[in-house]
């Protein structure tokens, strides 16, 4: 009785340091080396939320914490650390939030170009840039934090480096990325209008031509088209994915207004929430049989949108949202609008 006892208690204590931590750092908080993690939701991935050791003057942020990825620093992650005088941002980071390093003792590198950065990353512009015509951008930066270029007045973005230069840089958000404004990228002098990927790209990250003027993609031999990676590209008119693609992310054609020809590779296999969500002028689609995986309101305000046909064995299966046809606005499923081959049929049925 005495061993059952002692267990009790031992239980006992445990359920109760667990209880306090969780009160001390909220529901998915994690503590290590006086960094304080959270748990992205559905995902194995995990930002930096804050410091617990406000003594740390330098800081290497680790790529992996407890297993998952640590792709964020959240928003005022560091602030008002005052003894923070460094820190190191790991590769695997893809975000960070509006003012993460305020208040810290980090000292941003000023560039020519008029923006700061802390370890490569845009963090802040000077008054002069936001009134610029033209932004400029280096290769040398490895991303741009939280709505840095938002409400800039420029009309292009020059940059020194190529297009492949271009594919590294991480935007946090659309708004992190100033072709969302100014519309027009510039390399070596000339407005890219015709995109033509290298190569050696495999992945067209996150906003990277968000809201740019090109015309059209050649993809080269991609395979992964990042959320939002071309919303909001209004002078789009037909879009050819390659076999070689095999996602298609989140919102990655949002808003592309007259887009109105799109042909699916066979090797698509997901194809993320709202992807073409308000193409207007988009009026039939061809979805391959190799999709697994379909988000929701796919076809959302795709007013002119009359007929998607699914091919072979693809089926609306458990990885297909309900909604992936439907329009948010008149609540529609557009089960009309979809036809089904007879390969697809039959797997449907199975």
């Amino acid at each position: 009785m005495k061993k059952v006892s002692a267990l009790l208690s031992l239980l006992l204590v445990c359920a109760i340091c667990v209880g306090f931590s969780a009160f001390l750092f909220g529901c998915g908080e994690d503590v290590e080396g006086g960094i304080i993690y959270e748990v992205i939701s559905g995902s194995n991935e995990c930002r930096v939320s804050g410091l617990q050791d406000k003594s740390l003057t330098e800081l290497t942020i680790p790529s992996t914490h407890g297993g998952r990825a640590v792709t964020e620093i959240a928003g005022n992650a560091f602030r008002n650390c005052k003894k923070l005088a460094s820190v190191k941002v790991p590769d695997s980071v893809k975000h960070i939030g509006k003012d993460a390093f305020s208040g810290t003792a980090i000292v941003p590198e000023v560039s020519d170009n008029g923006y700061s950065t802390i370890d490569g990353w845009v963090v802040s512009i000077t008054d002069a840039v936001k009134t610029a015509e033209v932004v400029k951008l280096s290769k040398d930066i490895r991303g741009v934090a939280y709505n840095v270029y938002d409400g800039i007045a420029a009309k292009s973005v020059e940059f020194d480096g190529d297009i492949s230069d271009w594919c590294n840089i991480k935007f946090s958000t659309g708004l992190s990325n100033p072709l969302a404004i100014s519309k027009t990228l510039v390399i070596d002098g000339s407005a890219v209008t015709d995109l033509v990927i290298p190569e050696t790209v495999k992945e067209v990250p996150f906003a990277a031509f968000y809201g740019s003027n090109i015309s059209s993609i050649d993809f080269g031999s991609v395979t992964e088209i990042g959320d939002g990676a071309f919303s909001d590209c209004k002078s789009l008119t037909k879009v050819v994915i390659p076999q070689s693609v095999v996602t298609v992310g989140s919102t990655a054609f949002q808003g592309c207004e007259k887009l109105a020809d799109v042909t699916i590779g066979e090797g698509v296999k997901e194809i993320g929430n709202g992807a073409f969500m308000k193409c207007a002028e988009l009026k039939e689609i061809v979805l391959p049989a190799a999709v697994e995986v379909m988000g929701a309101y796919v076809f959302d305000g795709c007013d002119k949108l009359g007929s998607v046909t699914v091919k072979g064995k693809a089926k609306r299966g458990a990885k297909w949202a309900e909604t992936w046809a439907s329009d948010s606005a008149t609540n529609d499923s557009r089960s009309g609008i979809v036809h089904w081959d007879e390969a697809a049929k039959v797997e449907d049925k199975a």
